[in-house]
């Protein structure tokens, strides 16, 4: 009887330890399975941004749109898709994503940053701020809130300001270049072309991927009527995924101003096809097909 009932014990132990050893697995393997694709997701995201920064929209999007299919649904895999719908002036999308960020995590500091350029572009200068102050509050640096709050200030026409923000930036993290080209970007509106030029090539060093220094160089070569200079800068920023149509309506300017109608009628043609109501180019087009068809008779 003594050893029935030590082997019935030992029964009843097991058939409360199997499950629990089998819970354990269990929960061991989907913690491993998640650390896995929590290693993944970073992996493919860090890519992603990567990509972004170098101009790559369309990469960007395709590998977050990857990892939110078939990896995991992270607020970054929202946000960085949504910082690339922006360089691609699409803001509506870009917005979803960065209210999809915030709503898996509604402490994501850059992310209420990342609104603030909608707000930006869309005229609504104050919310901007409000969005920028409430990223600050949840942690944001002090380089992202200064170079942050110094863009609203120039879109805002205070120049002055905005300056005083983006030194501030300047000053914390000196090897950044995204402070030089939106110093640039300010000098460029203050008619200060040199320092412009100055800024823009300080980006450039930093890093030869920004499209829009390239571009914010151009200009101020173009207003200084160094036309050699603006052609290969306007390329080079177009080369490098900043496609608008003012960036080959403004290219097509220099080559007409250099007496180069064919590639002027190209650029033309372009900004049109981007921008069909583009009546500036428009008009520059038709001036250009004169004087060709001139020079031709």
């Amino acid at each position: 009887m003594k050893t029935l009932s030590l082997r019935t014990k030992a029964i009843s132990t097991w058939i409360v330890l199997v499950p629990l050893l089998i819970l354990f697995m269990v929960v061991g393997i989907l913690v491993w399975r998640q650390r896995d694709l929590n290693i993944r997701s970073k992996e493919l995201l860090d890519v992603a941004w990567t990509k972004y920064e170098t101009g790559d929209q369309e990469g960007a999007i395709g590998i977050c749109n990857q990892v939110l299919t078939t990896v995991a649904v992270t607020p970054r895999a929202y946000y960085v898709r949504g910082r690339a719908y922006v360089e691609q002036g699409k803001l509506a999308l870009a917005m979803q994503d960065f209210n999809k960020a915030i709503q898996l995590n509604d402490q994501y500091a850059e992310a209420y940053c990342a609104r603030a350029i909608i707000h930006r572009r869309d005229g609504d200068y104050d919310r901007a701020i409000s969005e920028i102050n409430k990223a600050r509050e949840l942690g944001l640096d002090e380089v992202s809130f200064y170079y942050s709050l110094g863009l609203v200030y120039e879109d805002r026409g205070e120049l002055d300001n905005a300056l005083q923000m983006l030194n501030n930036a300047l000053k914390l993290n000196p090897d950044s270049y995204k402070p030089y080209a939106a110093i640039g970007s300010v000098y460029w509106h203050k008619g200060a072309f040199d320092l412009c030029v100055e800024y823009c090539t300080k980006a450039i060093e930093k890093n030869p991927a920004a499209a829009p220094s390239y571009y914010n160089r151009a200009r101020a070569y173009h207003c200084l009527r160094a036309y050699d200079l603006a052609i290969p800068d306007y390329t080079a920023a177009i080369d490098r995924g900043l496609r608008p149509a003012k960036a080959f309506y403004h290219r097509g300017e220099a080559y007409l101003e250099k007496g180069i109608w064919d590639a002027a009628i190209a650029d033309f043609k372009k900004a049109l096809e981007i921008q069909p109501d583009f009546s500036e180019a428009r008009t520059k087009l038709d001036r250009a097909l004169r004087l060709s068809q001139a020079r031709d008779s």
